[in-house]
């Protein structure tokens, strides 16, 4: 049986807590000031789009950030003061989120390391081949007649 949005908000509201090691009313303030609703969610009052849209929003983020930079880095981060205000505080609106998701991408979306095209392996003949090993097989490549055109004829 699914959840009601009721409960998936709580849910959410005790992970955030738990990976920021904060209360569920620290959390539920961190994600939007929804401190009231959540004590309306858990007398089983269903919650509001507007409110759970901004706290899955912020569950989701955190959620990225704790899978890219592990539980204990994506707390430092998130500690880090950005224009002199912890990046916690940027959780709260769908701005903050837009800027903070700005700031991560680096973090949640790390450029792949180019790989290269091959490696040698050991105990086998290297690839590609030493310059003169490809020098001896062009020589003894069959030559390659090239039809030509005749010439022109003159009158």
């Amino acid at each position: 049986m699914p959840q009601d949005r009721a409960t998936r908000a709580i849910k959410a509201v005790n992970d955030i807590a738990g990976w920021l090691g904060v209360s569920e009313a620290e959390a539920a303030q961190l994600a939007g000031g929804y401190r009231r609703s959540l004590y309306n969610w858990k007398k089983g009052i269903q919650p509001y789009d507007g409110p759970t849209l901004d706290l899955f929003e912020t569950h989701a983020f955190v959620a990225s950030l704790i899978s890219a930079l592990g539980t204990t880095e994506a707390r430092e981060w998130l500690e880090t003061k950005a224009a002199g205000t912890p990046r916690t505080s940027m959780l709260k609106n769908a701005e903050g989120r837009r800027q903070l998701s700005k700031l991560a991408k680096p973090l949640l979306y790390p450029s792949p390391t180019p790989t290269p095209r091959w490696e040698p392996v050991e105990g086998l003949h290297p690839t590609p081949p030493p310059a003169a090993e490809t020098e001896e097989r062009e020589a003894e490549r069959a030559p390659v007649h090239l039809i030509t055109p005749p010439p022109p004829a003159q009158d």
